[in-house]
């Protein structure tokens, strides 16, 4: 013969079962040299803390599904997945010291240092500025090199820095190839429509000598 469940235990049951699932958001891992980080939501006017812990495994721009949760009465972000994971590609100078290989990351985005095993070094050499990308599954901050951008204090690197460390593209898009391809020669009348001919006139730039693009100018009637 069955026991009767207790009315305490009864409403016990009913409380559990009626709580409703807490709310997720969907947010930019933003990541803090001291290893805590933040995640960053659109609905929310402050990020929610991610403490050093839970960084574990997240990379600086991966986009996660989190939970507010609280620790001590702080707000901080429970991480229940990943959704989109950051490229983790890092510019920053290559060291050797003790045998052991390391990069410097510039970026105070990424940990201070980053182990690069034997086998990832690209043949980079002390002091040499390079292109790496994050190693997720190693026990320690670690990376890869992908490629030797040069001598770290040679100015002439400075654009490939930059073009590097922003993830800018080196190339144009095929359709604006195709779009530039597929212009004429030259002005059609049709293009002058809506538009005042000013070739006639003579311009003369009024940007100086060591300007970096001459697209200002005058003409004098």
């Amino acid at each position: 013969m069955s026991r009767k469940p207790k009315p305490a235990a009864k409403a016990h049951r009913r409380r559990r079962e009626r709580r409703p699932r807490r709310r997720t958001y969907i947010g930019v891992v933003s990541a803090h040299p001291d290893g805590f980080g933040f995640v960053d939501v659109d609905e929310l006017a402050k990020g929610l803390f991610v403490p050093p812990e839970a960084m574990r495994g997240l990379v600086h721009g991966d986009v996660v599904e989190v939970r507010k949760s609280r620790n001590r009465g702080r707000p901080i972000a429970e991480v229940v997945r990943i959704v989109e994971k950051a490229p983790g590609i890092v510019v920053g100078r290559f060291r050797i010291e003790h045998g052991v290989a390391f990069i410097e990351p510039r970026s105070r985005k990424m940990p201070a240092m980053l182990i690069v095993p034997k086998r990832k070094t690209k043949g980079a050499r002390d002091g040499d500025l390079v292109k790496a990308r994050l190693l997720r599954d190693a026990a320690t901050p670690s990376a890869e090199v992908l490629e030797v951008l040069g001598d770290v204090d040679d100015p002439h690197q400075l654009i490939d820095l930059v073009i590097e460390e922003l993830g800018l593209p080196r190339r144009f898009p095929k359709e604006a190839l195709a779009e530039a391809k597929a212009l004429p020669p030259a002005v059609r009348r049709r293009d002058m429509k809506g538009r005042e001919d000013l070739r006639a006139l003579l311009f003369v730039t009024i940007d100086g000598e060591d300007a970096k693009d001459f697209d200002d100018a005058v003409f004098v009637r």
